[in-house]
């Protein structure tokens, strides 16, 4: 397979690190990740921004092996902003990227804890951006504008979680997850699971992504109800240089004042050289029954100075449709204006 995706996935979090210090059966790792960036939108701002390549984050993982092919293993994964030092989810989560502990062997493994969802992680493994909230427009996958209240939109991480992924069969893995909603008295209320199924072969990889979402309503005038989600996709590399991606979803609530939304999206992920790599994506979510269509498009360059740091460019646009506001990448643009929006960004990102 080729060498772009290699790359996508370590960034995006499937992989636990690169180029870490071990520490006996603990292996510290981590990514600093600076931009600077001009956005616009119904306004214009300059700013200095954190992960436009990759989120920056600093993690330990460790693995214990117990004999007879079984193993120990857990991740502690933060998120931190290196423009102002703070805590990358603003929510006071020490390890809010992941956090889990399990056990692996020949049968598979086994997850509990802060975990990315099945859903992610093949939604992933087609965006070149990694699904970088910050200029991927994969994020327009999360939005539920338009789709009404009570509808619960697409998680990347999900806590309480128990998670199961199988060996691989000759190419073909799968994976599920239950997250538990914890709410006394409800056990379907705030609660998601999902499941992945995954084949690869020679330059061929197709997927399929499933979560279904419980909503936990804030007030007896919203109805409680389930959202679900599909995912399926391909991609095709060519000559291990250039892969190709294309990708629909769907979602829809059992809620019956929401609405049901679809997704289309085409990838290419072109290494031109060892060092050098072009990214290009788009996505179109079309909310059904509304006039709700927002266009997202990202173009990047990767240039590699060594094995653990690189330059980048990132370049995010995202279309509204008439009297819509729905944005990537903070662009500043006014509710309900239909402005559309860009964002231009120079970083550079180093892994340890």
């Amino acid at each position: 397979m080729g060498r772009g995706w290699r790359k996508r996935l370590a960034i995006g979090g499937l992989a636990l690190g690169a180029g870490a210090a071990n520490a006996g059966s603990v292996t510290l790792y981590g990514v600093a990740d600076q931009a600077v960036e001009y956005a616009h939108g119904s306004s214009s701002v300059a700013r200095i921004e954190d992960g436009r390549q990759a989120a920056s984050r600093f993690g330990m993982r460790g693995v214990e092996d117990l004999g007879g092919n079984l193993k120990a293993i857990f991740v502690a994964e933060a998120g931190f902003r290196m423009d102002t030092g703070a805590e990358f989810f603003g929510n006071g989560s020490i390890f809010g990227r992941q956090a889990f502990v399990g056990l692996k062997g020949n049968w598979g493994e086994v997850r509990m804890g802060r975990q990315y969802t099945p859903a992610f992680y093949v939604i992933a493994r087609l965006d070149p951006f990694s699904l970088n909230a910050a200029v991927s427009p994969f994020t327009l996958v999360a939005k539920s504008s338009a789709q009404g209240t009570g509808y619960v939109p697409y998680a990347s991480r999900v806590d309480n979680a128990v998670t199961y992924n199988t060996p691989d069969w000759n190419g073909l893995t799968a994976s599920a997850t239950y997250a538990f909603g914890e709410v006394p008295g409800e056990m379907q209320q705030a609660s998601t699971y999902g499941a992945n199924v995954q084949y690869f072969r020679g330059p061929v990889y197709l997927m399929y992504g499933f979560q279904a979402s419980t909503n936990k309503p804030a007030t007896a005038a919203i109805p409680q109800g389930q959202t679900r989600t599909h995912y399926v996709g391909g991609t095709y590399n060519i000559a291990r240089k250039v892969e190709l991606a294309a990708f629909f979803g769907y979602s829809a609530s059992q809620i019956a004042s929401t609405a049901a939304a679809r997704y289309y999206a085409l990838t290419m992920d072109w290494v031109a050289t060892p060092a050098w790599t072009i990214k290009l994506a788009a996505l179109k979510r079309v909310v059904v029954g509304m006039t709700e269509r927002p266009l997202g498009v990202a173009f990047g360059v990767d240039h590699s100075l060594s094995r653990r740091t690189m330059l980048y460019s990132r370049v995010a646009y995202i279309r509204n449709s008439p009297g819509g506001s729905v944005t990537i990448n903070a662009f500043p643009i006014d509710q309900g204006s239909g402005d559309q929006g860009y964002s231009v960004s120079l970083g550079v990102k180093h892994v340890f």
